[in-house]
């Protein structure tokens, strides 16, 4: 496992095969992750992407032509853009994609479930939002009892701060998870987690760190305007990877 290292901005033209092993709902962080393979090779070669998770049947091909807007991203309806001899880009359905069956992991999709059943648990569920601006905490939250996870505290709170107080980044602990180690039971509690923070969005925020331990999930979240060449991370590094 890179732990999420070379997910996004590491550059190595030599990169020839990427697999994704992981879900996501992010269309950036899917482009972002197949592009390490996608640099400009010295020799035109190209890359393998093994795609475990099934992203690409939610997204499509990186290759797709897409218009992106300021209210979101307009999907085409055909899945790769294709480059003609004459320097025309045309779309056509991909070819070159091959499924094997027992190689995928069940989609997001599939497996969403009410949040309250599947993470719901025996003991009380902790909540804590250390709030941030020019990488300096300036504000905490904390709900000390909760039976599930729900964000509905938190996005009321940040909906009642004043302008000058939102935080340009947010990092998330939650604790006392029983978080299953069967493989198949750790996907649907990956996808009940996802549910619960879609079902009370924090809008205007992006989801851009997750690391968890036997029984806390750490889960960074950056302000959709904030420059990401601004956060320097020391507050996520010191809670979630214990540096």
């Amino acid at each position: 496992s890179n732990v999420q290292i070379f997910t996004e901005g590491f550059d190595c033209p030599d990169i020839s095969v990427v697999q994704l092993a992981r879900p996501t709902r992010s269309l950036v962080l899917y482009m972002q992750m197949v592009g390490r393979g996608l640099r400009k090779k010295q020799d035109g070669g190209t890359a393998l992407i093994l795609d475990n998770a099934g992203l690409w049947k939610r997204f499509g091909l990186v290759t797709r032509n897409r218009k992106w807007r300021l209210e979101g991203v307009e999907e085409c309806e055909t899945a790769e853009a294709i480059k003609s001899d004459s320097d025309e880009v045309f779309e056509e359905e991909p070819k070159n994609v091959v499924e094997e069956d027992g190689l995928e992991m069940q989609e997001i999709a599939a497996v969403l479930t009410k949040e309250e059943k599947v993470v719901k648990q025996k003991k009380s569920i902790g909540l804590n939002a250390l709030l941030l601006q020019n990488n300096k905490v300036v504000k905490t939250f904390e709900v000390k009892k909760q039976s599930y996870v729900n964000l509905f505290p938190l996005v009321d709170y940040l909906n009642n701060l004043m302008e000058t107080q939102q935080p340009e980044e947010i990092v998330l602990t939650i604790s006392v998870l029983s978080i299953p180690d069967d493989w198949e039971a750790k996907l649907t509690w990956v996808a009940a987690i996802e549910a619960a923070f879609q079902k009370h969005p924090l809008k205007g925020f992006l989801e851009i760190g997750w690391e968890e331990t036997d029984t806390q999930l750490f889960v960074r979240f950056a302000k959709a305007s904030t420059n990401v060449y601004k956060l320097n991370g020391i507050v996520w590094k010191k809670i979630a990877l214990r540096v």
